[in-house]
C-alpha cells in the first residue's frame, strides 16, 4: 500500500491556548535557473551586467529537489489585553523547540 499523504499533523491544547503543528515534505518537480551568456563582441559593461545577472544562479543550489515544511499556528481563545508580546514569544520558543526535534540528515 502507498500512503495517501506523508504529513504529521498535531494539535496541542492547554487552557485557552491551541498549538497546531503541521510537518510535511515538499518535492519540487521542476527547478530551473536562468544563466546568461554575453553576446559575441560584448562590451565590458555588458559583460559585467551578465555577471551580475548570473550571481543569482550561482547563489541558488540546483540540487534543491526536496524540502521539509514546518507550519505552526498558536491560537488563544479570548486573549487578555496586551498579551501579544507573550504570545509571540511563546510561538518563537515552540518554533525553536520543534526545529531542534525535526532535523533532516
Amino acid at each position: 500500500m502507498v500512503p495517501a499523504h506523508k504529513r504529521l499533523d498535531f494539535n496541542f491544547t492547554s487552557g485557552s491556548m491551541d498549538l497546531h503543528v503541521l510537518l510535511h515534505p515538499v518535492t519540487f518537480e521542476k527547478v530551473s535557473v536562468n544563466r546568461y551568456t554575453p553576446k559575441f563582441k560584448a562590451s565590458s559593461v555588458q559583460k559585467e551586467r551578465v555577471e551580475r545577472l548570473n550571481k543569482f544562479a550561482d547563489r541558488f543550489s540546483v540540487e534543491l529537489r526536496h524540502a521539509l515544511l514546518l507550519e505552526l499556528d498558536l491560537m488563544e481563545v479570548d486573549p487578555p489585553q496586551r498579551s501579544l508580546d507573550r504570545h509571540f514569544g511563546d510561538l518563537q520558543r515552540y518554533t525553536g523547540t520543534l526545529r531542534n526535534q525535526f532535523t533532516v540528515q
